[in-house]
């Protein structure tokens, strides 16, 4: 992309997991903590490196932050675009 004359181009991957609106919030709560350990697990750390890739949790809070960010960010770069 750098080459095409884009700059500051970053497409990191990544997964996430939702469930749905109205989930109690003791359910989101206990999918978060079993979210934050599994960084830790020996397998997880295995399988995760077995196909190049790096472990990185957030809590709920912190992910819709995050979603909201990179919604902001794609939404301005594709106004870019379609200007151009």
């Amino acid at each position: 992309m750098i080459e095409q004359g884009v700059k500051d181009y970053d497409i990191s991957l990544w997964n996430g997991l939702f469930a749905p609106q109205g989930t109690p919030k003791p359910i989101i709560d206990e999918l978060s903590e079993i979210m934050l350990r599994m960084p830790n697990d020996a397998t997880v750390q295995r399988a995760m490196t077995a196909f190049g890739s790096t472990p990185s949790v957030s809590t709920p809070d912190q992910f819709a932050k995050e979603l909201r960010e990179e919604t902001a960010l794609w939404q301005s770069g594709l106004q870019d675009v379609i200007r151009e």
